[in-house]
């Protein structure tokens, strides 16, 4: 994500200000090229001089997406680092694939209780009569394949 909005900024788009609802749509506009550095921090409850912190050294809080926070940097000659160690990034990526995996496996739960619920409530005599059920099991089913896929291609990369 970081790498991706640096390639837009580098081609002269940018987001004015990240909100919630970017997690879905985000809105980049025409801009002058810029070299940002982009920061994309998981802070569920950050300290009390989380924002000092980062703005004190020159960094612009872009927006907040529920606990991942968006940072930028501007720079000509190198790239800044952000406060973030070998040990810092492998605990955000843990945090991360912790989310993850509570999501899938709240997805997995509900998939057995819309089967089991379904089978005891409705009592369905034919595949016709499973139509309903078999979808909201399709959707959680597409849903938690998307979230593995991503938990493990973050699991590949939890070092950088």
């Amino acid at each position: 994500f970081e790498n991706h909005m640096e390639k837009m900024a580098a081609e002269g788009w940018n987001v004015e200000r990240i909100k919630q609802s970017d997690s879905f749509r985000m809105v980049f506009h025409k801009t002058q090229p810029r070299k940002y550095r982009y920061v994309v921090d998981l802070h569920a409850l950050p300290a009390k001089d989380y924002k000092q912190t980062y703005e004190a050294f020159g960094w612009e809080l872009v927006g907040k997406m529920a606990s991942l926070y968006v940072w930028r940097k501007e720079y000509t000659s190198e790239r800044p680092e952000a406060f973030t160690d070998a040990a810092s990034r492998e605990k955000r990526s843990g945090n991360i694939l912790l989310v993850f995996k509570c999501l899938i496996a709240l997805m997995v739960a509900a998939i057995v209780v819309i089967a089991v619920c379904y089978g005891i409530l409705v009592q369905p005599k034919s595949l016709g009569d499973w139509e309903d059920g078999l979808i909201s099991i399709a959707i959680l089913a597409v849903l938690t394949v998307a979230l593995s896929v991503f938990m493990r291609k973050i699991y590949k990369k939890r070092d950088q």
